[in-house]
């Protein structure tokens, strides 16, 4: 069956990637699945990481993000976590609708998505809005004096990643503050 989210990116991209592009990316991402399920490694990032897939979960992060902020209250949001920030195009529009002295910190495993994150923030003219930081989900590179402070600890499309889930949300607790929101 045809891949709406394939036509959608064709639709948008310039980039001159025709359907046979988008099939051939789509039959290697499937291989890659296979693959981690014959490794039996539930943590193998599924996505990959090639040119066009960068697009594709730009694009899919550029339709969802402002959906997804109506539903979290920024109110008194000082201090931000965002746990497996890939891209970072969520973590910078959270960044973008706190306060101008807010710390947003997006924390990304995978160098790949950390320098295009930072690539595209330094793009869009907003590298100063978040500290990406290399790091593991189950153990966050944060400080002492950085556990357990910050306002909002979020994650979205990280927990399917990850062989503990459990694990990484006990670091989520861990980072936030008492009162503080995971969403």
């Amino acid at each position: 069956p045809p891949c709406p989210a394939a036509d959608l990116l064709l639709e948008s991209n310039d980039s001159g990637h025709d359907r046979s592009c988008l099939n051939l990316h789509r039959t290697a991402r499937s291989q890659t699945r296979v693959q981690a399920v014959n490794n039996k490694s539930p943590s193998e990032y599924i996505h990959g990481f090639s040119e066009i897939e960068q697009s594709r979960l730009t694009l899919m992060q550029n339709i969802l993000n402002d959906r997804q902020l109506t539903t979290i209250c920024l109110d008194d949001v000082d201090r931000v976590l965002d746990v497996g920030s890939g891209l970072g195009q969520m973590t910078r529009a959270i960044a973008r609708n706190t306060s101008e002295s807010a710390i947003v910190v997006g924390v990304e495993q995978n160098e790949v998505q950390l320098n295009e994150a930072r690539r595209q923030a330094d793009e869009q003219g907003e590298a100063t809005l978040v500290e990406f930081r290399p790091g593991d989900a189950v153990d966050l590179p944060l400080t002492e004096n950085e556990f357990n402070s910050f306002d909002l600890v979020h994650a979205r499309f990280l927990l399917e990643h990850v062989a503990d889930p459990l694990a990484v949300v006990g670091q989520m607790v861990k980072a936030a503050r008492p009162g503080g929101l995971i969403y």
